[in-house]
């Protein structure tokens, strides 16, 4: 398996405590994926193994897995170890219960090498809690380099994800931007009218060969809200990532040959 990086946006608090003073991060979660959802992606990935019968399989691992974890086994595969333990001081005084309810039992993860090699060199973006504008995932079936910019074609097909990317408003800065890396000149602009696919989470354009080779920044501005009446003036959201697009002689080192279409 090619190595990935960690890239996680992060929220930044400050800390209450006397001992720690200073900032600190918690991770601004994407979401969550469940079991089934893995099995549907692993149908589609692979065309092999079919979604229902790996859920079936799922079930029956987990069931095998809790029981050992219930008869005091740790249980160890590629990502790390479930290993079960006893919290809380010990009380002699066994017959009561509230001497017996100073202990329970947990299940805690413990990394295995694979997660901790794959966890180095991670990247962090700060993310503001108050923002209201559109935000914009990476376009993760592009592959990356060893800079960690997302390599494009001059005809790409480029379908953004994230959230507030509706053009639901009639102000004319509303667009797909296409901005210089360096200088953030507007290299080209996609009104609502070029848009091939928008809604709230996506956003798809075509680039038709218009862009020389280069390193660029995507900026959506939208007036789109978490309902269905539009901001009076739009917000901007820009990528956290750069993408490049070559000259046909430039040499270009692959690390990560992103995710099938």
């Amino acid at each position: 398996m090619d190595k990935k990086r960690a890239e996680w946006q992060v929220r930044l608090y400050t800390s209450n405590y006397k001992e720690a003073k200073g900032t600190y991060a918690r991770i601004a979660l994407r979401g969550n994926v469940s079991l089934g959802y893995l099995a549907q992606r692993l149908e589609e990935r692979t065309g092999i193994y079919r979604a229902d019968s790996t859920r079936a399989i799922i079930s029956l691992m987990t069931d095998l897995v809790e029981e050992y974890l219930l008869d005091g086994y740790s249980v160890t595969g590629e990502l790390g170890a479930l290993v079960p333990t006893v919290t809380g001081l010990w009380d002699f005084d066994r017959i009561q219960p509230t001497a017996r309810a100073k202990n329970k039992a947990e299940v805690r993860f413990v990394q295995g090498n694979r997660l901790k090699e794959q966890l180095k060199n991670s990247l962090f973006h700060e993310t503001d809690r108050r923002r209201q504008g559109p935000s914009l995932e990476p376009v993760r079936r592009f592959p990356r380099n060893n800079k960690w910019e997302y390599a494009m074609e001059p005809d790409d097909l480029i379908l953004l994800e994230g959230s507030r990317l509706l053009m639901n408003g009639d102000d004319p800065a509303c667009g797909f931007y296409i901005l210089d890396a360096e200088t953030e000149e507007v290299k080209r602009f996609f009104p609502r009218e070029e848009i091939l696919l928008n809604s709230r989470g996506q956003l798809m354009v075509r680039l038709r060969g218009e862009l020389p080779p280069g390193l660029y920044r995507f900026r959506v501005v939208s007036q789109c809200t978490t309902n269905s009446v539009p901001l009076k003036k739009p917000l901007a959201g820009d990528s956290r990532v750069c993408y490049r697009i070559y000259a046909p002689d430039e040499e270009r080192v692959i690390v990560d040959k992103g995710e099938k279409p």
